[in-house]
């Protein structure tokens, strides 16, 4: 809900708004109706992160324009290697900032990234 005022506020501002980002899908929904109720979806693209299924099912019926996936098992993946070299004293020089893969999931390659992490996801086992 917050994000439905928070948006409407925006809109209060400039007039050639074309694209909002929230921090998540849930707020990026309380935008897109905000963009609804000022009339403005035509103009304005809203867009997510985390590519949760209702993200991805916004995407597939045309209400957000994209989410970014983030990879929560390959940051994992990289904490733990940390933690062992630390452990193992072999952490030196090794770099203090991991970044972990990130993806843009839109309506032009949402079905691809689907059926591609499918078995990754339980989220995404039941999506068309």
């Amino acid at each position: 809900r917050r994000a439905l005022y928070v948006a409407a506020d925006v809109f209060q501002a400039p007039p050639d708004l074309r694209g909002l980002v929230a921090a998540n899908e849930n707020r990026a929904r309380g935008a897109y109706r905000a963009v609804l109720n000022a009339g403005m979806q035509d103009q304005v693209i809203v867009t997510g992160v985390d590519a949760p299924p209702d993200g991805i099912a916004s995407i597939q019926n045309g209400e957000l324009g994209a989410t970014t996936a983030f990879f929560q098992y390959a940051l994992a993946y990289s904490s733990v290697e940390a933690a062992i070299l630390i452990l193992e004293g072999q952490f030196d020089g090794k770099p203090e900032v991991v970044y972990g893969p990130q993806e843009i999931w839109s309506s032009e390659n949402i079905s691809d990234k689907i059926e591609e992490y499918r078995d990754l996801y339980v989220g995404l086992q039941n999506m068309n």
